[in-house]
């Protein structure tokens, strides 16, 4: 249920530059009624009274704001408060709450009277409209200062502290959990994982037999006990949860001779490690390894970014393009492989890879110049951008999630989402949401959708409906300079 706290509103008491003392009385006369659903499609509306009680002091004019809550997300119908106020009279004015700024919101009107008098509310309402949808939400955030938890949709939050005192748990790339297993790469002091939830933890770097020369872990792969991570020392991998590793590095015939693993991708016996020179691969479990730097006709000798695997094939995200190949032929070999660019029809213009998706048939290609789609394994491509209508105005995609017929697309510039396999799109960014920016991480389970960008979290349990937003400034408990979330694991 969407709750309302309301909290005794003490009487506003006004000075006057004179002399004489000048008293307005500032009341609230009724809250608005929520919404039964958890689709808070309705603007909310908030009245007060204002009473004059100062003997033989007129005003001639009344204004009203509520710097509480930004201008956007409110407006004021003044009433009969505009037409100045009488000693001993009463005006009445309202405040609305658009329906995008459903969350928790502070109402504290400030009352300015002939421009002399002004004050706001001695307790101001507080209102929370969270639905009870949200308030089930249970989710892991990754930012720049550590990991976050929250079991309630974001009504409380929990900071994990490593308990190490020279390897904080902080600037979390990945997040993987099961049950109450938690895992969790960072950029400095390596993989920590918590078998309670987040209790205690253990931490897996450079110190560790095995694990590799860095504590830099910039790829992270789970499969049950099976963990696989990429730093910079190379192709790491535990098969008994991190009880003993073995790292795979530019001393390893075959692999890289730069073994600075950015992504990686693992599907059974088949590894795959992008390095800063190129994609190594093994097809029996790191027995054996090759590398190639040469992708293809038209693509031919690039920087690979990102990889995927799916159904027998691997897909190479790179610096200029999509590449594409059946897995346990030549590698080596150009010949091998599919490529799509900028002059593959219907495929993205400015094609720099930043993720690629695989749902069946269909392959999504986030890249700086919007999200590729072929729904027939690449025979023909579409591209949406910002010449796309309701697409984001910053074709720049980082981030594609796929549930059935809804796509969502994290831009630099918001969340494009379509909810019929491309045919529209409707955008929500800085100027719907307030916090949204550079989209980094997006989570959807069914209609609850996490998104995550430079400023903090939003979360809605409508499919974009409606959103409640936390900024770390906000966040009571969490350190004030935390910015930029980087993962999001939804737990329930």
């Amino acid at each position: 249920m969407k709750r309302i706290q309301q909290f005794l509103l003490a009487a506003l008491v006004l000075g006057s530059v004179s002399a004489q003392a000048a008293t307005l009385v500032v009341t609230s006369v009724g809250v608005p009624a929520i919404p039964a659903s958890t689709n808070l499609g309705a603007s909310l509306l908030f009245n007060f009274e204002v009473k004059n009680v100062t003997p033989n002091h007129p005003f001639t004019q009344l204004a009203i704001t509520v710097p509480t809550v930004p201008a956007a997300d409110v407006s004021i119908n003044s009433g009969n408060c505009n037409a100045g106020l009488a000693s001993g009279s009463t005006c009445y004015f309202s405040v609305i709450l658009k329906p995008h700024a459903l969350g928790v919101a502070t109402i504290n009107p400030t009352v300015t009277a002939d421009s002399y008098f002004a004050g706001k509310l001695a307790t101001p309402l507080s209102v929370d409209v969270k639905s009870p949808a949200l308030s089930n939400v249970s989710l892991l955030i990754g930012s720049s200062l550590g990991l976050l938890k929250t079991t309630n949709g974001g009504a409380s939050w929990t900071q994990f502290n490593s308990g190490y005192v020279f390897s904080p748990l902080e600037d979390v790339r990945q997040i993987a959990a099961t049950n109450d297993v938690y895992y969790a790469s960072t950029s400095q002091n390596g993989l920590f994982k918590s078998n309670s939830a987040g209790a205690s933890w253990s931490v897996f770097n450079q110190y560790v037999p095995g694990f590799g020369m860095s504590n830099n872990v910039m790829a992270l792969q789970v499969d049950d006990a099976k963990l696989f991570i990429g730093t910079e020392a190379g192709f790491s991998v535990s098969a008994n949860s991190g009880a003993t590793w073995m790292t795979y590095n530019a001393s390893t015939p075959g692999f890289s001779p730069d073994p600075y693993v950015s992504a990686l991708a693992v599907s059974g016996v088949n590894y795959f490690a992008v390095t800063s020179s190129g994609l190594s691969y093994s097809v029996d479990s790191g027995a054996t390894w090759q590398s190639t730097t040469d992708f293809g006709a038209v693509l031919g000798s690039v920087q690979p970014v990102t990889v995927s695997i799916s159904a027998g094939k691997v897909y190479v995200g790179t610096s200029s393009g999509l590449a594409v190949a059946t897995i346990g032929t030549d590698l080596t070999n150009p010949a091998s492989w599919t490529d799509y660019t900028a002059s593959t029809t219907g495929f993205s213009t400015f094609p720099y890879v930043r993720q690629v998706l695989i749902v069946g048939d269909a392959i999504y290609v986030a890249t700086q110049g919007g999200l590729s789609v072929s729904v027939n394994a690449g025979t023909t491509w579409k591209n949406y951008s910002s010449a796309t209508a309701g697409f984001s105005a910053s074709p720049e995609a980082n981030k594609v999630v796929v549930n059935g017929a809804n796509i969502y697309v994290g831009t630099t510039d918001g969340l494009s989402i379509s909810t019929n396999a491309g045919v529209s799109w409707t955008t929500y960014g800085i100027n719907t949401l307030g916090a949204f920016a550079d989209v980094s991480a997006i989570s959807v389970n069914g209609n609850t959708l996490i998104v995550g960008d430079t400023a903090g979290v939003s979360i809605s349990t409508d499919n974009g409906a409606t959103w409640s937003m936390y900024s770390w400034t906000n966040i009571a408990g969490v350190e004030k300079n935390l910015v930029g979330v980087q993962a999001i694991h939804y737990l329930g």
